[in-house]
């Protein structure tokens, strides 16, 4: 489980990188045309990050609920929703 853990995180940092980099260098390499090519692609991934980082706390979500809540882990997790 750890392993998944660690390869959802690497996956929702690596979209983020690429999104932000996607954003500052859209103006350099963009000719202009109406059509965003590789926004079309980095959609559909960042669409499965928001599904992964939704499924990661919703899970950490219904773990909250099995042991004795701390207020500030509370917080935490209804803010990232």
């Amino acid at each position: 489980m750890d392993a998944l853990r660690r390869f959802l995180a690497a996956f929702l940092v690596a979209i983020a990188v690429v999104a932000a980099a996607n954003l500052i260098l859209t103006p350099v390499y963009h000719d202009g045309s109406p059509d965003y090519p590789v926004w079309r692609i980095v959609n559909w991934f960042m669409a499965a990050g928001v599904l992964v980082a939704l499924a990661v706390n919703f899970m950490r979500r219904r773990a909250l609920g099995k042991g004795e809540v701390r207020t500030l882990e509370y917080f935490r997790t209804s803010a990232a929703y």
